[in-house]
């Protein structure tokens, strides 16, 4: 795994959606929007990840497999610790949406027993308007990913990738055209909005660039990446058998 630390620059970057309609934007001015700065004390008020303590590996263990954690790279764990947390009240993880510039913007909850559905996020807060990117090499391949979970299993991996925050993500920048025309882009879908999401989104990049799109599951099972590495015991036997 490349030791090279990750870095801000032209390949990586924050995107924001800025571009709506006159009435999506009145209808968000409307809306209570929370100080950037309020949004990070909240996030660090929760309590740290301890892997010696029994609540927390429970939780842990239904976002990544602990051996993911253990055996990956003290950088690539340092980053994914900074963007965990655990929520005692709620007894659920707690994942951190950060732009590229290191700033927490949001965090989404796994579950709250007073609402449907999984990662709930922060209300007042929009961090399915950022497309983050992390790559910090320059010849290994950019994976793209869906979903703030996916994206700590990427870092965990030690993959470059960009992660796309929902299949609803409509991108509407050029920036990707400074990605450099030479990586190979591969996308990882897990069902067909993805697969329909990821496919837009690489028509964006240059046009030297090799473009894979593969789906880890089936159409009878969605498999995200996080779902994909619980069936390995390494990070070795993962890359190996990720496309490449």
């Amino acid at each position: 795994m490349s030791n090279l630390k990750p870095k801000i620059d032209a390949k990586q970057f924050s995107i924001d959606k800025n571009i709506m309609s006159s009435s999506k934007i009145s209808s968000r001015s409307e809306q209570k929007i929370i100080p950037q700065v309020q949004i990070e004390i909240e996030f660090n008020s929760f309590e740290k990840i301890d892997l010696d303590n029994t609540f927390h590996l429970q939780e842990l263990e239904k976002v990544c497999p602990v051996w993911l954690i253990q055996q990956s790279h003290p950088e690539d764990r340092d980053l994914f610790m900074s963007l965990s947390r655990f929520d005692h009240r709620n007894k659920t993880f707690v994942v951190g949406c950060m732009r590229n510039d290191g700033l927490i913007i949001s965090f989404k909850r796994r579950k709250l027993s007073c609402m449907y559905g999984k990662w709930i996020t922060r209300k007042g807060t929009h961090p399915n308007s950022i497309l983050f990117m992390r790559i910090f090499t320059d010849n290994k391949p950019i994976y793209i990913v869906e979903g703030h979970r996916d994206s700590l299993t990427a870092t965990l991996l030690g993959l470059d990738y960009i992660m796309l925050p929902s299949a609803g993500y409509k991108y509407r920048d050029k920036s990707l055209l400074l990605v450099n025309e030479k990586r190979k882009i591969i996308a990882l879908a897990e069902d067909k909005p993805a697969f329909d999401a990821m496919c837009l989104l690489m028509e964006k990049f240059g046009t030297g660039n090799t473009l894979i799109l593969e789906s880890l599951g089936t159409k009878e099972k969605k498999v995200d990446l996080s779902d994909y590495v619980q069936g390995f015991k390494s990070i070795e036997e993962v890359c190996n058998e990720l496309p490449h």
